[in-house]
């Protein structure tokens, strides 16, 4: 059995390499970015001018990124963050 571990938000090597050594059945998925076209349609306009770069978009599609929140037990967001991060996660145990 593994845990895996959704990190939605940029997190050095050194720390990558301290999560995933804490146990062989850590599964660390790094997908900084990903999320950023949906969060700029359900969060208003100040927020993503001031927490996202201006030509940031999504670097997958909402199927991959849906997979992802499926499988994720633990996910290391920011902010802003997906809205509907709970629904989309039915193995959540931790944000």
């Amino acid at each position: 059995m593994s845990l895996n571990i959704l990190s939605l938000t940029p997190l050095p090597e050194d720390i990558q390499m301290a999560i995933t050594k804490t146990d062989s059945s850590i599964e660390l998925i790094m997908a900084p970015g990903w999320f950023d076209g949906e969060i700029r349609d359900t969060w208003p306009k100040f927020t993503i001018e001031r927490y996202l770069t201006p030509h940031s978009n999504s670097q997958s599609s909402k199927l991959e990124r849906d997979k992802l929140l499926g499988m994720a037990n633990i996910i290391i967001v920011g902010f802003p963050f997906p809205l509907d991060i709970k629904r989309r996660s039915p193995n959540l145990k931790w944000v």
